[in-house]
């Protein structure tokens, strides 16, 4: 979603960006696949509860 160049300078939060290079590979089947999306999940919940 494109945010306008106003609201972005206007916006006074503290940001931190995130690239998440996941591996999806046939090597990831079974538990390193299941671990990682236990991590996603996590991560995914601990940045919700900080934001509200």
């Amino acid at each position: 979603m494109p945010i306008g160049v106003a609201e972005f300078v206007e916006n006074q939060e503290n940001r931190c960006p995130v690239v998440l290079l996941l591996d999806t590979s046939g090597s990831m089947s079974g538990e390193p696949i299941k671990a990682l999306n236990d991590g996603i999940k996590t991560l995914i919940i601990n940045y919700w509860v900080r934001m509200f």
